[in-house]
């Protein structure tokens, strides 16, 4: 179950980045994420 859930998230965050990527960069929302 645990690795479901692992895999599960990385491609929530792989996805995630990919939105991010393909708008403009902004500073302040990928500081925020690294926090």
């Amino acid at each position: 179950e645990l690795d479901q859930l692992r895999s599960a998230s990385l491609e929530g965050a792989a996805a995630e980045l990919e939105t991010l990527l393909q708008r403009p960069m902004n500073p302040d929302v990928v500081v925020d994420r690294m926090e």
